[in-house]
């Protein structure tokens, strides 16, 4: 069974399987457990529409009651009305609805919001097309079965020991902040990072609790930092001496905070002249120093981590470079590390190696690695067996529209494009504002249709873009409106399509609009860790 995950209206969250008519207690049980996970502490909701295909339990002690009681749900419609009864032995919270037309009347229905639903049941589609529309034709799919995959790839790599960042920045990196960030922590990754505040505050905001890293914080944001317990990088003295002011000002315990040196990137993070400073500056500070009996009433904050970024850890030429970085920050470290414990601080965690850090790198882990890029697909550094790291995400659209051209018309935009011969175009409802570089225009790119190639003809438009349709026909297959359309996928990857552009994966993902819909699937129902 496939499960799916995506938005839906009024900010709630729709869990559904994909194949309705695949009923029983046990994918009832595997539904409510992938709920249980994904919403987090977010509000949890149960539509059981229309028949379930088994008997529901009539005992708590049934296993199906035993996972709606774990699960905590906050409301359960059912439907049909002998089920009623049978689920009111089990939980007060039931509304019975007759019909699919009045479920969609009943006020408590129509107050939900800010709610994750797992919809179960023969008429599971019916209720998702009227509380989660597409809206947008084209959608980015997004494997959470190839995610474990590369997660497990880094763990493996790196060793038991060594705790896992999942950098989420900018939307994580196009796929979705919210969910990534929230199977994350049944995925049991240690930390999430961003880059902005806000970031950090969205994923507290939809119920994400595990420890959250912000790379790059203004100060003016300290109040926030505080309320939504979100770690913070310090980089420079500047930020120390307004952190230690405001940590003063509000008198009370902060988050524990990550100091960056910098090794070699010169962006941010304390430079290795500033060490004997810093050094100093770290013994001396009243807010540091703390015995373990006040830690709970002292206006204290902690160093939980002293970390550096890898600038060429992908490339073998920058070896050189990448251990006299290693070297540079082990220095640092150090220094760093006796002057805290000796404040009574316990010992930081060192964190160093990115993705192609990991990789490469693996006897440089530490005590925790950041994976970004490689987590989503990429093997930046080139040392991976094939299927090693796998893409998670598909963008698919449809065909809008075929026209029929003749030989020499011209395409979109300026005519830049010219049939050069007479047969189909196809129009793909997506464009450069969804993410779709204009680069890629006038046979620069392909995308695929009924598995063949086609090539863009023409300008990308702001929202749609042309695709010549002849390589289809010449192998005699006869493509028709509403027909799926790769744009990204297995048989045209982001890495290869943003070599052709000189660009590299990173943007590509990062481009894909927040307009874009976005389906989660989940097929190893095994994550869901039902043993326990």
């Amino acid at each position: 069974m496939v499960w799916q995950v995506q938005e839906g209206l009024h900010r709630n969250t729709i869990i559904h399987h994909h194949k309705t008519g695949v009923s029983s207690p046990a994918n009832i049980i595997k539904g409510l457990a992938f709920l249980r996970r994904q919403a987090g502490s977010r509000l949890q909701t149960v539509i059981l529409a229309g028949d379930l295909g088994c008997n529901l339990p009539h005992s708590r002690e049934d296993q199906v009651s035993k996972a709606l009681q774990k699960g905590k749900v906050n409301l359960l419609f059912v439907d049909p009305k002998e089920h009623e009864r049978d689920l009111r032995e089990i939980s007060e919270k039931v509304v019975h609805h007759e019909s699919i037309e009045t479920l969609f009347l009943l006020p408590e229905f129509l107050k939900l919001q800010d709610s994750v639903i797992l919809l179960y049941g023969s008429k599971t589609e019916q209720v998702r097309s009227r509380i989660a529309p597409v809206l947008h034709e084209s959608i980015f799919h997004v494997s959470l079965d190839a995610l474990h995959h590369n997660l497990t790839f880094y763990r493996n790599r790196i060793g038991p020991s060594a705790k896992i960042m999942v950098m989420v920045k900018a939307n994580a990196y196009g796929c979705g902040l919210v969910e990534v960030g929230h199977s994350m922590e049944w995925l049991n990754a240690s930390y999430l990072g961003v880059a902005f505040a806000h970031e950090g505050v969205q994923l507290r905001d939809s119920g994400v609790t595990m420890p959250i890293l912000v790379l790059n914080t203004a100060i003016s944001s300290f109040p926030v930092i505080i309320e939504k317990n979100l770690e913070i990088e310090i980089y420079s003295f500047r930020m120390l001496d307004a952190w230690c002011d405001y940590i003063r000002e509000v008198g009370r315990k902060v988050p524990a905070v990550h100091l960056k040196i910098d090794t070699g990137m010169y962006r941010l993070g304390f430079s290795l002249d500033d060490i004997p400073e810093l050094v100093e500056r770290l013994k001396r500070e009243p807010l540091l120093q703390f015995s373990d009996s006040d830690k709970d009433q002292s206006p204290s904050f902690r160093v939980a981590a002293v970390f550096s970024h890898l600038v060429g850890a992908d490339e073998a030429i920058h070896n050189e470079f990448t251990q006299k970085q290693y070297s540079r920050f082990t220095f640092a470290a150090d220094a760093i590390e006796s002057a805290l414990v000796s404040s009574g601080q316990p010992r930081p965690m060192r964190h160093l190696l990115n993705s192609a850090g990991s990789a490469r790198f693996p006897e440089m882990a530490q005590d925790m690695v950041r994976i970004g890029i490689g987590f989503y697909g990429f093997e930046t550094a080139n040392v991976s067996d094939p299927g090693s790291i796998v893409q998670v995400g598909q963008l698919k659209s449809v065909l809008s529209r075929i026209f029929q051209v003749k030989a020499e018309e011209t395409v979109g935009y300026s005519r830049k494009g010219v049939m050069p011969k007479t047969g189909l175009t196809g129009t793909v409802p997506t464009g450069y504002a969804d993410g779709i570089d204009r680069r890629l225009s006038n046979g620069n790119s392909t995308m695929v249709v009924q598995g063949v190639e086609c090539p863009i003809i023409g300008n990308v438009c702001m929202d749609m873009t042309m695709i010549n349709l002849n390589p289809l026909t010449e192998k005699g297959l006869v493509p028709k409106e509403g027909d799926e359309v790769i744009i990204f996928g297995a048989h045209n990857s982001m890495a290869e399509i943003s070599e052709k552009i000189g660009t590299i994966p990173y943007t590509m993902m990062t481009a894909l609009s927040a307009r874009l819909g976005r389906v989660y699937t989940l097929e190893n129902e095994k994550l869901l860790g039902l043993g326990d």
